[in-house]
């Protein structure tokens, strides 16, 4: 990866990063819900974009060198995604959380009076965004590493679902009865992690090949990432399917 596409690379997480905490912020000192009413449309948008690239771009180049590694490899991004969930995330924002991942759930209710949801449901809510953010950075990086045009449709589907993100952990501070010191720290890690999973990304790309090894993870974390976390979510909303299908049609454009 060249100098100026290692800074590109930087230098778009940051905004993203910078407006996701920006607009968590807002949530915090404001009660308009604007910010909520549109999130479930973006993130359908966002999800179709993702899944779309996983099997237009990620999956093809991944199985174009070593098939049989490939696979070996996209299974171990899968499972990546699946062992951080469970057991890495409640550890990340700790406050007697459990293990429930209810990071997606963009109708969880926030009351500015009182707790409407557990602490528990709160802080592993907040500890799977932050994954969720981790690996958001590691999948720029890598869609800038196959390129331009990747880079950009990934990282636009990322702001689409990562925008509200700020906001909706700052609801969840909310609901779950934290102070708005404890629901901002949790805001601010959100573009911490996002920041960290870019540099982990382009790490990885100078210490291993990036076809044979990089590209097949994260792949399986995309795919995981979509299938798993972002269409469920959006299957919820009235108007999910149609998002999903015009977030596809975006790539499918583009890739023609």
């Amino acid at each position: 990866m060249t100098e100026a596409l290692h800074w590109n690379v930087l230098v778009f997480v940051l905004v993203v990063a910078l407006v996701t905490v920006g607009l968590g912020a807002m949530v915090l000192w404001q009660k308009d819900s604007t910010l909520h009413r549109w999130t479930p449309g973006l993130v359908s948008v966002g999800s179709g974009i993702l899944l779309s690239l996983c099997f237009v771009e990620f999956f093809p180049r991944s199985f174009a060198g070593e098939p049989k590694s490939a696979s070996l490899f996209v299974l171990l991004g899968i499972l990546l995604v699946m062992v951080s969930d469970r057991y890495i995330a409640p550890l990340i924002f700790p406050s007697k959380c459990g293990t429930s991942c209810e990071a997606h759930n963009f109708r969880q209710p926030h009351d500015h009076g009182h707790a409407s949801i557990s602490i528990q449901t709160t802080c592993s809510s907040i500890g799977c965004i932050l994954i969720c953010s981790l690996f958001d950075g590691f999948e720029i990086s890598a869609g800038f590493q196959i390129g331009d045009k990747s880079g950009m449709l990934i990282s636009s589907a990322v702001i689409l679902h990562s925008l509200p993100v700020g906001a909706v952990v700052a609801g969840l501070g909310i609901a779950g009865g934290l102070s708005k010191a404890s629901s901002l720290k949790g805001v601010i890690l959100v573009g911490l992690f996002m920041l960290i999973g870019s540099l982990v990304g382009l790490s990885a790309v100078s210490l291993m090949s990036f076809q044979n090894i990089v590209l097949p993870v994260a792949s399986g974390v995309l795919i995981y990432v979509s299938l798993g976390h972002l269409l469920p979510a959006s299957l919820n909303y009235k108007y999910g399917v149609l998002g999903v299908l015009f977030g596809a049609t975006i790539v499918l454009a583009l890739s023609h």
